[in-house]
């Protein structure tokens, strides 16, 4: 870390303690930029630690390694995760096996294809209108891939 942004770190503080407050610190640090703000927040504030109203500078270690304070958030996260231990456990504990979860994966070769041919085929309304609601629940996939997966699927299985 660069000694300017840890005088930054450490001003940012003082005005902190002081009781300014952040729209001021935005004015006065950030050219009146929210934006560049939160940028600088998500990239530094781990630096930051509000204890009892007081910020605090995380101090680095000697292999710039930080030292883990947890902020208010962390401890929120942490309230959670115990609250919900039971479920989070039973789904851990849960067997399932691999034909219950579903998981649709296309393999590569039919997701870049370069022998595309352009046809028609007769199809009914209803079918094409699921498989239309499938195709836009999938939308990392495009129709072609997924309907040349159900071609060599059923040909895999019936041929």
């Amino acid at each position: 870390m660069q000694q300017s942004t840890k005088n930054k770190i450490i001003e940012i503080q003082k005005m902190l303690s002081d009781g300014i407050t952040e729209k001021d610190i935005i004015k006065m640090k950030f050219k009146s930029s929210p934006k560049a703000y939160k940028e600088w927040l998500d990239k530094f504030g781990s630096y930051l630690t509000i204890k009892q109203e007081t910020t605090l500078v995380v101090e680095e270690k000697e292999q710039n390694q930080i030292a883990f304070i947890p902020t208010e958030k962390d401890i929120i996260k942490l309230k959670s995760l115990l609250e919900n231990a039971d479920d989070l456990l039973n789904l851990l504990n849960t067997k399932q096996e691999i034909e219950e979860l579903h998981v649709l994966e296309v393999p590569e070769e039919l997701l870049k294809l370069y022998d595309v041919k352009i046809s028609s085929l007769r199809i009914s309304k209803a079918i094409e209108d699921r498989f239309n609601k499938f195709v836009d629940k999938n939308k990392k996939y495009s129709k072609t891939s997924l309907i040349n997966m159900a071609l060599v699927e059923f040909l895999d299985k019936y041929e």
